[in-house]
């Protein structure tokens, strides 16, 4: 059984998506299959992020509604050693899905068949977000350092916690030095401590994340890379530091 993780902020502009993709691709040079599933209804991303948006015929409400297989849906998101990585969009309508019973017998389908599943949560603390939480134990909370996302973060771990959700980790993304010493964000232990999220990542910010997405190519190379593949790392069950060095 592979593992199931939400990937949610409760804000949108933290680059959640691109940790998905990015985080995938990691995963995947691993040796490990991965299936990213978007849950944005209506506002999906995944696909143009992966070059899949003339590709796609299918998405989850498909499945969830039992008019095509889960295999059906699945498209390939690339080649060679990203050969292993795939992707089941979100539907272009929303309101197409409920948190139900059976989209947690779906999601607990999709993790017999790949390594991980990473599920892409729409932004906010709504009935989608709660949506793409049911049945999900592992949860990274992506938060970037301003004051604001901060903050959100923080109420996003209230709220799961109250759903009975404990295996929540973080991800700080777009940490930049250089606004750390113009005192524009917090620092990472500001983070953890504003958070009280256990820390399992930061990824810098890198002009590459965003290129690699317009070119609808899994990122493979530069700083933000080279971290996913250090988050990849621990998920996997490696012991690896984190050394703002790095950053």
């Amino acid at each position: 059984m592979g593992k199931l993780i939400l990937l949610t902020s409760g804000k949108g502009g933290s680059g959640k998506s691109s940790i998905t993709c990015g985080l995938g691709a990691a995963l995947c040079r691993r040796g490990n299959s991965v299936l990213l599933v978007d849950m944005d209804e209506g506002l999906r991303t995944l696909d143009l992020m992966l070059g899949l948006s003339s590709q796609t015929l299918f998405d989850l409400s498909d499945v969830y509604n039992s008019r095509c297989t889960l295999k059906a849906a699945v498209k390939q998101a690339g080649k060679d050693v990203y050969g292993r990585l795939y992707l089941l969009p979100a539907p272009l309508k929303a309101g197409e899905i409920q948190g139900d019973s059976r989209l947690e017998e779906l999601k607990h389908l999709m993790a017999a068949s790949y390594d991980y599943v990473l599920i892409d949560s729409p932004a906010g603390l709504d009935t989608g977000f709660m949506s793409a939480a049911a049945g999900v134990r592992d949860v990274i909370v992506v938060a970037t350092p301003d004051p604001v996302c901060v903050r959100i973060a923080a109420s996003v771990r209230e709220t799961l916690f109250k759903a009975g959700e404990h295996n929540i980790r973080m991800l700080i993304n777009k940490f930049s030095k250089d606004m750390l010493y113009r005192g524009t964000v917090f620092n990472i232990d500001e983070v953890i401590d504003e958070t009280g999220i256990q820390l399992i990542g930061v990824v810098p910010y890198d002009r590459s994340v965003q290129q690699a997405a317009s070119a609808g190519e899994p990122l493979d190379y530069g700083l933000a890379a080279r971290a996913f593949d250090r988050i990849a790392a621990r998920l996997d069950g490696e012991h690896v530091s984190i050394n703002e060095r790095e950053l």
